[in-house]
């Protein structure tokens, strides 16, 4: 007698006669969590694309607005709370960018419309100063000082300071003129501000304090401000931009963006998004490939083993490798899932934990031969709740597939997709199909057709089955709504009946074997199947 009534997912890496009851040997869009067989739901349409070949899509902020990019971008939110115009931030479509509401939709197309170069240069040349005015004859001591300038953002991002000018001494009754004040920096950086720092001393540990702010266009400042009058110390001493050619960007909980190159990553200041002090930075032993923020800090992939990153503050990060070689073989495969990242290996998906665990999840599921059809280097992959969703380009052509964060449900899919965007707050998925975005697993009302197969049943000398019965949460009442029951044995097919009800049915009489197999293929949730030598069996 063949009797499942806990279903679970397909299995390929153990030879049929051998799996469990209720594992498959194919599970094609079956959504197996609750132990029943049913089937993902179908996509509603969204909007099509703009962009050809696209790879990455974003929906910004809480708008009904898309973010489209033909490369592989990584977009963060920003971690300000007081922002109000949804900053967002990217790498991955040339030098790091950021954009904001007043100015990403503005244009008509692809999203984003405009953008600006992330963070703030340092001006690469000191002010000319010099001191007019009588001094107070009774001032004997006067007042060294050195002078220094940062560029200033539409935003009040403030970037690094410029060399430092010429000492000049001042004495009671004179002031100093600055001229020659570079205007703005080469590039995409909507400076507007100058901000003006001065120094009481020479000495190399004295801080520079607020003197004035200036528009940008403006090249000349006499300063007359008493040093009772002066502002804040300089705060953006290495308040320097990201890296060119950074890519990776992601946002942790802590208000810290990191991204990386080559072996560096790259940490930001807490709550400054556009600053990435240059001492925030650790070097890897191989390569970076990708990056997830998890509990416990960074899981940093990499071409050899991952590395653990944590930290309280990023000026104080420490590293860990993980001794185990875990070398990831596709950046766009490297998903988090919450307590830990998954990406792609040569040798199946590892789960990567802030404790350093890396089991491979998908050993047991898929043997090494299976998943180099897959070519892992393909994969992307994205989270939808507990499933990981990956689409491949495979020996076999392009399709996907979806496994749960544990491991323990492994199911194929018959369609494969461009790019796709997990939304953190709802966990809803969206994917590009076609070149249509799609909310995915949404359509309650047309569900994808399932196909699940079980494992070999063996008897130890021909018999005939003789009835078979399905019970499912309902039937369907129309040939389109199909939920259709077969029977295998080692000749191929022997049955194949469209189930409507659920009582009993006959098998055929003549059709002998010692290896059977049962298949549902549909729509409806099924709860249990069963099938066996006598009528009297099933009941």
């Amino acid at each position: 007698m063949i009797d499942v009534s806990f279903i679970r997912g397909a299995r390929p890496a153990v030879e049929p006669h051998l799996l469990e009851v209720g594992e498959a040997q194919v599970a094609r869009n079956c959504r197996l969590q609750t132990g029943a067989l049913s089937s993902f739901r179908g996509p509603v349409t969204i909007q099509s694309t703009t962009v050809v070949g696209v790879k990455t899509i974003h929906r910004f902020g809480d708008t009904a607005f898309w973010f489209e990019f033909d490369t592989d971008a990584d977009v963060a939110e920003g971690p300000l709370p007081s922002d109000t115009e949804a900053t967002t931030y990217f790498t991955g479509d040339g030098a790091p960018a950021m954009t904001y509401a007043s100015i990403a939709t503005s244009g008509a197309g692809a999203y984003p419309s405009n953008r600006y170069r992330l963070g703030v240069p340092a001006p690469s040349t000191p002010v000319t100063v010099a001191v007019t005015g009588t001094a107070d004859p009774d001032d004997e001591e006067g007042e060294s000082r050195p002078y220094t300038f940062t560029w200033v953002t539409e935003r009040g991002e403030e970037g690094p300071p410029a060399p430092a000018s010429q000492i000049v001494e001042v004495f009671s009754g004179q002031s100093v003129d600055l001229t020659d004040i570079p205007t703005v920096p080469t590039g995409n950086y909507n400076v507007t501000a100058k901000r003006i720092y001065r120094a009481a001393s020479a000495s190399g540990d004295t801080e520079y304090q607020f003197v004035a702010e200036i528009p940008a266009a403006q090249t000349s400042y006499t300063d007359s401000v008493a040093g009772e009058d002066l502002g804040e110390v300089l705060p953006s001493y290495e308040w320097y931009p990201p890296p060119e050619d950074m890519i990776g960007l992601i946002a942790l909980p802590n208000g810290v963006m990191a991204g990386f190159v080559g072996k560096e990553l790259c940490l930001s200041e807490a709550f400054v998004p556009h600053a990435w002090p240059p001492g925030y930075r650790l070097t890897m032993d191989q390569p970076i490939v990708g990056i997830v923020g998890v509990r416990g800090g960074i899981v940093v992939s990499t071409t050899g083993q991952p590395t653990i990153v944590s930290f309280t503050s990023p000026a104080a990060a420490s590293q860990d490798d993980i001794e185990t070689p875990r070398a990831c073989a596709s950046k766009r495969s490297m998903v988090d899932m919450g307590e830990f990242a998954v990406y792609a290996t040569g040798d199946g998906l590892v789960a990567v934990d802030g404790a350093g665990n890396a089991p491979i999840i998908t050993a047991g599921v898929i043997d090494t031969y299976d998943w180099e059809r897959v070519n892992p280097s393909t994969v992307h992959a994205y989270r939808l709740h507990d499933w990981y969703i990956g689409f491949y380009e495979g020996a076999d052509g392009n399709a996907g597939f979806a496994i749960t964060a544990g491991g323990d449900a492994y199911v194929t899919l018959d369609f494969y997709a461009d790019a796709g965007y997990s939304d953190p707050k709802s966990g809803d998925l969206y994917l590009v199909i076609g070149g249509q975005i799609v909310r995915w697993d949404a359509d309650a009302a047309n569900r994808l057709t399932y196909l699940w197969r079980s494992g070999v049943s063996i008897a130890g000398k021909p018999i005939n089955m003789a009835a078979a019965r399905v019970d499912a949460e309902s039937y369907p009442a129309t040939p389109d709504d199909s939920l259709v029951f077969r029977l295998f044995n080692e000749s191929g097919l022997v049955y194949e009946k469209q189930v409507t009800s659920p009582d009993p049915f006959w098998l055929p009489a003549a059709a002998l074997g010692r290896r059977f197999e049962v298949e549902m293929e549909g729509t409806r949730t099924v709860r249990r199947i069963l099938a066996a030598e006598a009528m009297e069996q099933l009941t």
